[in-house]
Formats: structure tokens, sequence, C-alpha cells
């Protein structure tokens, strides 16, 4: 348990499954920052290069000369490589920079936090000065984004290794416990500025991430409350709320005319009574099997109204399609044989009301209702298991 919390305290701090998500955001936010922080870097060599050019003597007068020349002249070429390195990544497909970036500026962060080490040993032969030390360390920590074992590993290296030269340089013994304390500080506070950066930068992505789970999250239990709201639970069918999204006035100038066809079971309250509501909900299952089959291939919508009856919208439909199309379904209904002793049929029957409108203006719902409702009451009145139409 203890090596484990170690290792992420070290490296990533949350379960590997979010990991590739926060290191691509985490890449595309330290793209532009790195490389205008490698421009900044290649300017200022540039300017050192020409100033030391310009100087009396040039470059080449002192060892200590030539040392600060190809200090400049190295660093100058590796950051020029480093960019040309994210230009090719970038021309490249996406995987390839999100994969290669944050190794690549690892390994330039290194590099630089040497450099910066080995201009600091040189300034030893002409004062005792850490500056460059200090201000390459940390700002090599604020600028860029290490795991903490990485800024653990490059900014501790970097230290010792300018602590085991100091000693060779001319005020080195004397000054060494200064030096020493000084740059365990700096690397101490760079290594705090590097981690708070880091677990900065993860958690924020990280908090993006289960905003955007929960957010979709809400849009998908939105889908299914919807749905939920629409939806007929023991048919699987529309149910008569989702009429209220009906697009008539659309339809009816894409597809006129529009009809409609109001479906009853036949003595349904009967039906329960004699053999139970279980029985009930398997018949109402069984009929809107059948309204599904029919309407396939059909222009419309298909609703269970509410009880034992279904209201059926066809688009594009006229006064004597819509009857045949009701005889179509009456006669499925009686085909589909769902057994009943009760009626002399021996079978389930429906009645159904049809109304068409062939009106300037697209029709309204409710008038399309009221007209197939007082037609399926003529189908009642004329002895059931019939299609009557509204005059």
């Amino acid at each position: 348990m203890t090596l484990q919390k170690l290792r992420r305290w070290l490296g990533f701090p949350l379960e590997d499954r979010y990991r590739v998500h926060i290191e691509q955001d985490i890449v595309q936010s330290s793209l532009r920052p790195g490389i205008f922080s490698a421009l900044l870097i290649l300017a200022f060599q540039a300017v050192m290069m020409v100033l030391s050019l310009l100087r009396k003597g040039g470059p080449f007068a002192s060892l200590r000369r030539q040392g600060y020349w190809w200090l400049y002249v190295t660093l100058f070429s590796v950051t020029l490589l480093f960019l040309l390195l994210i230009v090719f990544l970038m021309r490249r497909r996406r995987p390839c920079l999100d994969t290669f970036f944050l190794p690549l500026q690892t390994f330039y962060t290194a590099f630089l936090c040497l450099w910066g080490t080995c201009v600091t040993l040189l300034d030893q032969f002409g004062g005792n000065s850490l500056s460059v030390f200090t201000y390459v360390t940390l700002s090599a920590a604020a600028l860029t984004v290490l795991q903490p074992w990485q800024s653990a590993l490059i900014f501790t290296g970097n230290c010792l290794f300018l602590n085991l030269l100091l000693p060779y340089t001319p005020a080195g013994p004397d000054n060494f416990y200064s030096n020493a304390v000084n740059s365990c500080f700096v690397t101490l506070g760079a290594f705090f500025i590097s981690l708070w950066f880091y677990r900065s930068k993860v958690s924020s992505r990280y908090a993006k991430i289960i905003i955007e789970q929960q957010n979709a999250d809400i849009r998908s239990m939105n889908v299914q409350l919807d749905k939920m709201a629409h939806t007929d639970e023991l048919t699987g069918m529309k149910n008569r709320r989702s009429l209220e999204r009906l697009p008539l006035d659309d339809r009816w100038n894409e597809m006129p005319p529009v009809s409609a066809m109001m479906v009853d079971i036949d003595f349904f309250k009967q039906f329960n009574d004699t053999y139970g509501h279980l029985a009930g909900d398997e018949c109402l299952q069984r009929i809107a099997a059948v309204i599904r089959q029919f309407m396939e291939g059909r222009e419309g919508v298909a609703v269970r109204f509410g009880g034992e009856e279904f209201f059926i919208c066809l688009f594009s439909c006229s006064r004597a399609q819509v009857l045949e199309a009701g005889e179509t379904l009456r006669a499925a209904v009686e085909r589909c044989g769902y057994p009943r002793g009760d009626l002399p049929q021996g079978c389930i029957t429906v009645s159904i009301g049809a109304a068409t409108t062939e009106a300037e203006n697209a029709p309204r719902l409710e008038d399309l209702l009221s007209r197939a409702d007082k037609a399926l009451y003529e189908a009642k009145h004329e002895g059931r298991n019939c299609v009557a139409a509204y005059i």
C-alpha cells in the first residue's frame, strides 16, 4: 500500500484510465507556451552570440570566453532542433504529437538545466554567482510540465553535479557551504513549484473530464427520461403525450392529405373481467405488435392513446386509402387469432374510426382526433369489428 501511494505521489496521481486523456490535454495546453519559450531562448542565445562576436578580442580571446561561446552555440542548436521536431510532430497525425511531445520536453528541460549548471561553473572563474543556475532551474520548473519523479531526478541530479564540481573552482572551497545550501534550497523550491504546476494541471483536466462525464450522464438520463415520458411502458409504443410533437404543419406541406384512425379493442372491459388483467395486458401487447407490423412501410405515427384505444396518423393518405388501410388493419387483428370465448367470433376484434382532412390549411390535431373519435362511435354503433369513416 505504501509503495502504491509513493508511486502515485511521484507519478500520475489518478487512475490509469484517465491518464491518456489528461496527458493529451496537457500536451495541447503546453504546446504554445513551449514553442514561445523556445523561440525566446533562441533569440537570447542569438543576441549573446552577436555580443560575443562584437566584444573586443572576440569569443576566442580566452578559454572562459570560448566556453561561453560554445555553450551559447550548443543551446541555440539544441533549441532549434527541439523546435524543428515539434513542427515535424505537429505535421504528423495527432497521436505522434501526444506520444512524443512530453518525453521530448522532458529531455530538453534536463538539457537546459545542465546547460545552466555549466554556465554557473564558468561564472565561478570570474566571481561567485549562482544566478544562472537559480533562474534556469526555477524557470524550467515553472514553464514545463514534469511528473514529480522526473522533476526530482532532473533537479536533484543537476544540484549534485553542480556541488560536486564547485570545489574545483577558484572560490569553491571557501564558499562551498553557502553554495551548497543555496543550490539545495533552489532545487527544493523548483521541485515543489514543478509539483504544484503538475498537480494543478492534472487536477484541472480531471475536473474537466468529470464535468464532461456528468454532462454526458445527464444528457443520457434526459434522453431516457424523455423516452420514458413519451413511451407506453406496457406496449413499447409511443404514448398520447408524444402527439404533442407531431409535426402536422410540416407533414401537411410535404405530403398531404393527412388521415387518422382511432382503433378500439371490442368489449375490452368484458375481456378483462372474464380473463383477468394479466390477460388484458397480453392482449394489448399483441394488438400493439399487429399495429407496429401494419405501420411498416407507411408514413405516419401510431400511439397507444389510452386504455384499449390506439391512435394512428397517416400522411399522404386519402379518404379511400385510409378506409382501405383501416380494413387491412382490422383483418390483420382478426387473423392474429388471439382467443376469447365470450364473443361469437372466438377471437379479439377491433373497431376503427377513420377521418381525413383535405383542407387548404394544415389540420389541427384536435380536429383529427375529434373526427376519428366520432367515426369510431359510428363503427361501434354499426356492430363493431368494422371500419367507419367520418362524414
